[in-house]
């Protein structure tokens, strides 16, 4: 997954895609609502994930 270093200047926090393909999760992870806005792609494949979150 993409991650902003806050040290460098012009840290771009426009994510569009996220992949986290085979990381074991059985949750999606909170930190992808932050990107809801210009999120576009969220490659979740071959992970233990059984609900997905109600999005208010």
């Amino acid at each position: 997954m993409f991650k902003c270093i806050p040290i460098f200047r012009g840290c771009n926090r426009q994510i569009e895609v996220i992949d986290k393909r085979h990381s074991s999760l059985p949750i999606v992870p909170e930190d992808i609502f932050r990107y809801a806005r210009t999120l576009e792609e969220l490659q979740l494949d071959a992970n233990h994930i059984r609900t997905l979150p109600k999005v208010s």
